[in-house]
């Protein structure tokens, strides 16, 4: 469905998998519950659905309204992505939501490959991100999430729904994007650990981290620590059945993490404070002094529809 209203400052192509029965009977899409719950979305983002782009990637309703009981290659889908990559060449989106497997398997077939238990279409692992598309979408950003049906039975994953479809939308108010360039430490020398450390020491800066490991006589087996979003060091103790560090190192290691965790001048942040402060100082006698923020307790508190509750963890 093109734009019923001549589009304003944003382009926004929004497409799904299928038709349902409501859409069948109407031929208009996302008019079912979930094209409705969707469109409450979008307007709170400040957009008016009649300016925007709806479609999908089979023009008609599956048998027993599950797209994936037809194959990839069947005429239903084959045409309908025909039809889609038409009007999407007349629309000109600057961004694209894809809602669903289906949508991000046609934009991303790279991404997508056979496995063990069928195809695999890794829209958990990519969802929320923005990229440029190719084909008929090259150069065109795209944003890939649930479809707005998953959410009407999972619900606790509403809030990532919501982020994704705000995202989309920034992003359909302009063709411009810069990728974000992240300064990522993965696998440092010691020197690199101990300069990484001491600017927290010299400037007082936020440290947020994070650890991997288990509350046994295991502990601590790797440690993020970051300056931004866009700033991390991951240092690991154990990978692969052996120690990163030789012992003389592992030592200096975790004298200068002990201090910089200690000092009550740099504040912290951390995901879910109760076990990190726990295995920090019931295995390796780690102090921390001065947390500011739990991001998970935050999450929580924010988003309770999201589960995870702490007296859980």
């Amino acid at each position: 469905q093109h734009p019923r209203i001549t589009p304003g400052v944003s382009r926004l192509a929004v497409i799904g998998e299928d038709p349902g029965t409501e859409e069948t009977e109407t031929g208009t899409p996302f008019c079912g519950t979930p094209g409705r719950f969707l469109k409450a979305i979008l307007g709170s983002n400040g957009v008016a659905c009649d300016q925007l782009f709806f479609g999908n990637v089979c023009q008609h309703q599956p048998p027993r309204n599950e797209l994936s009981f037809l194959p990839w290659d069947s005429p239903e889908i084959t045409d309908g992505i025909r039809q889609l990559e038409e009007d999407l060449r007349v629309f000109r989106p600057s961004c694209v939501l894809l809602l669903g497997r289906a949508p991000f398997r046609w934009a991303r077939p790279d991404l997508c490959h056979e496995g063990k238990k069928g195809y695999h279409v890794p829209l958990v692992d990519w969802r929320g991100s923005v990229y440029l598309g190719g084909g008929v979408l090259a150069g065109v950003k795209c944003v890939a999430t649930f479809h707005p049906s998953y959410i009407l039975r999972a619900y606790t994953d509403a809030p990532l729904f919501k982020f994704d479809v705000a995202r989309a939308v920034r992003h359909s108010r302009s063709t411009d994007w810069t990728p974000v360039t992240r300064n990522k430490i993965l696998r440092p020398s010691l020197q690199e650990v101990l300069d990484y450390l001491r600017s927290f020491t010299e400037g007082h800066g936020l440290l947020t981290w994070d650890i991997e490991g288990y509350a046994d006589d295991v502990g601590i087996t790797m440690l993020s620590i970051a300056k931004s979003p866009i700033d991390v060091l991951v240092l690991p103790f154990y990978i692969d059945g052996s120690n990163y560090w030789s012992l003389e190192d592992e030592v200096l290691v975790w004298q200068a993490l002990a201090e910089v965790l200690a000092d009550p001048l740099i504040p912290k942040e951390c995901h879910n404070g109760f076990y990190e402060l726990f295995v920090s100082a019931w295995r390796h006698r780690l102090i921390i002094n001065n947390l500011l923020h739990d991001t998970m307790m935050g999450h929580w508190e924010l988003f309770p529809e999201a589960g995870g509750d702490p007296e859980d963890s």
